[in-house]
């Protein structure tokens, strides 16, 4: 089963999409939030992060805003974006 490092919401996301991501089974509290963009056209994402003393967050940062960058259709993106392992 994959685990789930970080996940990226952009800015136009209901309320509900958050409440729905909170109440996945994984059942975990995100313990870690910062801002992020999308390095092409600007739009912001809250980025969410399952550990906030996870030494690798930085790198998870990079990859997921990466990941945002190759969804970028000139300014259109996927509401959620999930960096995962396994």
């Amino acid at each position: 089963m994959p685990k789930l490092l970080a996940a990226a919401l952009h800015e136009a996301v209901s309320v509900q999409a958050l409440s729905d991501l909170f109440k996945s089974d994984l059942n975990q509290l995100f313990a870690g939030t910062t801002a992020g963009h999308c390095p092409k056209c600007g739009q912001q994402f809250a980025i969410f992060f399952l550990s906030s003393d996870d030494p690798k967050n930085l790198e998870y940062l990079k990859q997921i805003e990466d990941m945002i960058a190759k969804d970028c259709r000139e300014g259109k993106h996927v509401a959620e974006v999930k960096l995962q392992i396994g």
